[in-house]
């Protein structure tokens, strides 16, 4: 019988044989760590847009910007 040992990477399930080329790996995908809302339409609660700011492993800063689609889930409250 054959014992093959394999490491996945807890962000996005990528496979790998080498413990560190995993550890790396999953240093790579860049964090979030700031939240800005960038308008909100007059009458709504929720903002139109939101840029997210991200920071990888080595450092690396970007920003990437979502769009309000919809709400997937209100509280016992009645609220989002």
């Amino acid at each position: 019988m054959l014992t093959k040992t394999s490491y996945s990477c807890e962000i996005c399930g990528k496979t790998f044989k080498d413990a560190a080329k995993c550890e790396q790996h999953e240093k790579d995908h860049p964090q979030p760590y700031a939240v800005k809302p960038l308008k909100v339409t007059a009458g709504k609660i929720y903002p139109d847009n939101l840029h997210v700011s991200f920071r990888d492993g080595d450092g690396r800063e970007s920003v990437a910007r979502y769009a309000f689609r919809e709400i997937v889930q209100i509280d016992a409250q009645g609220e989002g």
